[in-house]
Parts: structure tokens; sequence; C-alpha cells
């Protein structure tokens, strides 16, 4: 998948880190529960880490959700209210 990343912005571990969370999300929505919400979760903290700006997040997050129909907002919060 071409994930919809300006890969200009970022260094090869951030793009790394960047791709391994929206291939988790992927992963998630193919196998719903296999995979524990701390994990989700913790892949979130590193993904927000390295995307600090919240324009940059949301045009990410809109475009993956375009190619996916996975709503990275909507995942997370639930993620949220199930651990809670």
């Amino acid at each position: 998948m071409d994930y919809p990343i300006d890969y200009t912005l970022y260094s090869t571990e951030e793009i790394i880190e960047i791709v391994g969370f929206l291939h988790l999300l992927e992963q998630n929505q193919a196998h719903p529960g296999m995979l524990p919400a701390e994990a989700l979760k913790a892949a979130y903290a590193r993904f927000r880490a390295v995307v600090n700006s919240p324009a940059e997040e949301k045009k990410i997050a809109k475009a993956f959700a375009k190619q996916t129909g996975i709503r990275i907002d909507q995942l997370i919060g639930n993620l949220e209210k199930s651990t809670s």
C-alpha cells in the first residue's frame, strides 16, 4: 500500500514508526481483537511523537481513512473507552 506520508518530512526511522502504526491498524481491521489494545495505544503514542503536528496528523489520518476506511480518531477513541 502507498501510505499517505510526505516522506520528505521524516527520517527513515520516523517513516518506519509511521508505516508500522498504519500497518498495525490494517492488521487490526483484518483480525479484530487479535492485537492487544495496549499495543495499539503504544503504537499510536509513538506515531504522535513522530508526527508532532496536529495538522500533519489530521492530513495523514484523512488520507489513510480515504484509502482504507479506517478512521484513526474513531479507533483510538474506542480503545480509550474500552480500556478505561
